[in-house]
């Protein structure tokens, strides 16, 4: 069997849909041919909405223009920042619109990178909603300043700092957890601050149970040393609203995320114990809830409904699951 990958995301998505997690984790191949399903998977898995888009655009900002001058221990200049963020939009909406994702990888393409899901479905963005996704990653940009100048001001005197820190361990034999934290810096010898932004006007209080699952994965993984529970300061930072909350993290906290991932794994068991070729779709259980497919990757690939303009490619044509 293969080993079953664990994090938040995709412990949220099996509770909802079998289905889901299937197409995106296992059926999903980045080098399939143009002509077949596990390509356009892929690319369905990486194609955003508009709001998703602001959000990735706003998280790559901070992550190369902010945290690298806070590791120089410099303030970032914020107007340069808004600067290469309005930029890196013109940059990713003429990728996109020119269907670049076809044929160049993420890795060629580096930050220009992006598949925008109405592209993708062949309705294309206009103008007004580009200008108008601009205008909410500035206004994002300005509440970092405005409203979170002094957690920043802590980072860049933090003894350690790090952004988009990738964390990937082994719990046992069978279970693997990843996670990619926003920001986390150390304080004194032993005090973890861990920072989640949040780029949605959706109400604060919503990655709680996220942060839980950082702090897990940072006590677990052995990345500082005598970690306690009582070592973490978590902060859930929405650049919308301006607002933030802090949650503290206790042993029952642990426990509980230590029951999350026994009883995930055991929902995310059949996706993986098998080789991907011996499985359909089919096999696995779809949403039981309607609701639950507003905002899948995936969607129009498992209820057939893709728009005809996705598959007008030279040679693609399959089958529709």
């Amino acid at each position: 069997m293969t080993r079953i990958k664990w994090n938040h995301n995709l412990d949220r998505i099996v509770r909802m849909c079998l289905r889901r997690v299937f197409y995106g984790d296992r059926y999903a191949h980045p080098n399939g041919k143009a002509s077949s399903p596990q390509r356009q998977v892929f690319l369905l898995k990486q194609a955003l909405d508009l709001s998703a888009w602001r959000g990735k655009l706003v998280h790559t900002a901070i992550q190369k223009k902010v945290i690298p001058s806070l590791q120089k221990d410099e303030l970032p200049d914020f107007l340069e920042v808004q600067k290469w963020a309005s930029d890196l939009v013109d940059k990713q909406r003429k990728f996109s619109q020119a269907e670049r994702y076809n044929f160049e990888s993420k890795t060629s393409a580096g930050e220009d990178y992006c598949v925008l899901y109405d592209d993708y479905r062949g309705s294309g963005v206009g103008i007004e909603e580009i200008e108008e996704v601009k205008r909410e990653v500035k206004f994002a940009l300005e509440n970092l300043e405005d409203f979170f100048i002094k957690l920043l001001i802590r980072a860049r005197k933090a003894i350690k700092l790090a952004g988009e820190l990738e964390i990937r361990f082994s719990i046992d034999e069978r279970i693997r957890m990843e996670a990619i934290l926003d920001m986390v810096f150390q304080e004194d010898d032993n005090w973890i601050v861990i920072v989640d932004w949040k780029v949605g006007d959706a109400l604060t209080g919503n990655a709680r149970e996220q942060l839980f699952a950082y702090a897990y994965a940072l006590l677990k993984s052995g990345w500082w040393d005598r970690l306690r529970c009582e070592d973490f300061e978590l902060i859930e930072a929405n650049l919308i609203t301006g607002e933030q909350v802090k949650y503290t993290f206790t042993e029952e906290n642990l426990a509980d995320v230590d029951d999350r991932i026994f009883t995930g794994s055991q929902l995310l068991k059949p996706i993986y114990e098998h080789p991907v070729k011996d499985n359909i779709p089919e096999d696995f259980a779809s949403a039981e809830s309607p609701g639950s497919c507003e905002g899948c990757s995936v969607r129009e690939i498992c209820n057939g409904s893709l728009s005809e303009k996705a598959f007008a490619q030279p040679g693609l044509q399959f089958k529709l699951f």
